[in-house]
């Protein structure tokens, strides 16, 4: 005789699937309702809303025109290693133009970007990047400039996690800065990358404006061609929007002392600075790069701002403790 069969009992399959389903839709729902979903509970997500609470109900309030604050962009809105954004971008454009015989094009770094030498691409700072950037682009509108960095982010991918580099924007940061607009922040980037650069990507990645980005500039001019008026690039660059000029740039751009300065290194301390030396509630949000499985785990180009956060007031944010995910495509675990 064949053997006979078990019956499972339903019941207690039908109890753990439902009890599946209701778990999975509490967690749709906490995504849609809940401020900052891809947060973990913990002191920086509690500082966060605290801090947004008082300044916008309540006695504390302040007016709409005082509620501005200002964000690095590398590093703090989205990956910046194994290099900035902008870098790989410039890198690929100075192959991209040298078929075209420029006069950069038998001369070094430039010699060696196009031969793949990795030795002298990987020595290259990011202030050696821009130089490249402002000599290869020299002569060509913002609008030219800013149309061959929106085709290359669509179609370059991260050496790392194989994707385009508008999908590596920190999925909490983005939920911050939504989370602000929706309180009735204005939010502006304040960065050393450059600002036509930065305009190919933030409107559509962080929902931010043309019009509220500081970005390191080159001189520009204007001239007439065949009576169309154009304001064409230069080689020459103007000091970059870093450590000490971050406040003086938000100064002569927006004319108010911020509420609230994001940053994620020692370029952004003077910014908070100034931010927590204003009369009045304020606050400095410094991101660490402390989870190395899922993105990358370095201080270098931190320790100061590091070392002073404990000492200053400013809220320390730890991508590993603090984030639910850090990429929109992940998902979403609780860490303790």
């Amino acid at each position: 005789m064949p053997a006979q069969r078990k019956s499972i009992p339903i019941a207690p399959v039908l109890l753990v699937l439902m009890t599946a389903l209701v778990f999975a839709r509490w967690g749709e729902a906490r995504e849609r309702t809940e401020p900052l979903p891809s947060w973990n509970g913990g002191a920086a997500k509690a500082a966060v809303i605290s801090f947004v609470d008082s300044v916008t109900s309540g006695p504390g309030a302040l007016p709409p025109e005082e509620r501005i604050v200002v964000t690095d962009n590398d590093g703090t809105l989205i990956v910046e290693k194994p290099r900035y954004v902008q870098y790989s971008f410039v890198l690929d454009r100075v192959r991209e133009l040298s078929w075209n015989s420029p006069p950069w094009r038998n001369s070094e770094p430039y010699r060696a970007i196009i031969d793949g030498n990795r030795e002298i691409i990987d020595s290259l700072s990011g202030k050696d990047a821009v130089a490249i950037d402002d000599t290869i682009h020299e002569g060509i509108t913002g609008e030219a400039y800013r149309a061959a960095a929106a085709r290359w982010l669509g179609t370059a991918r991260h050496p790392r996690f194989s994707r385009p580099y508008p999908a590596l924007v920190y999925q909490p940061m983005r939920e911050l800065l939504q989370y602000l607009v929706s309180r009735g922040f204005k939010v502006y980037i304040c960065s050393a990358g450059s600002t036509e650069f930065i305009r190919a990507l933030a409107p559509s990645a962080y929902g931010i404006p043309f019009e509220r980005i500081i970005g390191s500039e080159v001189v520009t001019r204007f001239t007439m061609d065949d009576g169309r008026p154009l304001i064409t690039r230069t080689s020459q660059h103007m000091p970059f929007v870093e450590r000490e000029y971050k406040p003086l740039y938000i100064q002569q751009r927006i004319g108010r002392v911020p509420v609230m300065a994001i940053g994620n290194s020692n370029g952004d301390v003077e910014m908070f600075q100034y931010v927590k030396g204003r009369k009045g509630p304020s606050m400095a949000l410094l991101l660490h790069h402390d989870d190395g499985d899922r993105e990358y785990c370095y201080d270098g180009g931190a320790e100061k701002a590091l070392e002073l956060a404990g000492k200053s007031g400013w809220t320390t944010v730890s991508m590993k403790k603090d984030f639910r995910k850090i990429f929109p495509f992940e998902k979403p675990s609780e860490r303790k």
